[in-house]
């Protein structure tokens, strides 16, 4: 069997970097949108892990479902680790 590994990764802070600008939102928009504190949002930015409660607030503001933002998270640190 083949084993594939990816030579790339993107992490969450990216993609709530590209949201902020999809949705033309500042920091304190996406703080309050997503019921979350703009220091957590300020820790995402900074490239802190998110828990389950966190990606459920960024769903409620982005509108991706909160697996998806849990998923990319999972998916960057096993690249990570494999590095």
């Amino acid at each position: 069997m083949a084993n594939y590994e990816r030579d790339w990764t993107t992490y969450v802070r990216e993609h709530l970097e590209e949201m902020l600008e999809v949705l033309n939102m500042s920091t304190t928009e996406m703080a309050t949108a997503s019921g979350l504190s703009e220091l957590v949002i300020a820790g995402i930015l900074e490239g802190a892990d998110i828990d389950e409660a966190q990606a459920v607030g960024l769903e409620r503001a982005t509108g991706i479902l909160a697996v998806v933002w849990l998923n990319i998270q999972k998916a960057s640190k096993e690249f990570d680790a494999r590095q």
